[in-house]
């Protein structure tokens, strides 16, 4: 997180880390907050987060950005 900071000034980062049992309700709780960007989260509540308007696909911004897949960064 901290090379991530460095290199993008103005974009913090917040790392939530909790037990299973509440990670949802984390996401949830912070989705009015701000905009989230969720390398994970549980493939069962895909279908919750859509129906909510609180999730999106990326593939338009990405396009829209002149980015291409092989630009996004993986975990190490």
């Amino acid at each position: 997180m901290d090379q991530f900071e460095a290199a993008n000034p103005g974009i913090k980062v917040t790392l939530l880390s909790g037990p299973y049992a509440d990670t949802k309700t984390q996401e949830v709780a912070a989705l009015p907050l701000e905009p989230c960007l969720c390398s994970w989260s549980d493939g069962a509540w895909v279908s919750d987060f859509v129906k909510e308007s609180a999730i999106t696909n990326l593939s338009d911004i990405i396009k829209q950005l002149d980015m291409t897949d092989s630009q996004l960064a993986a975990p190490d």
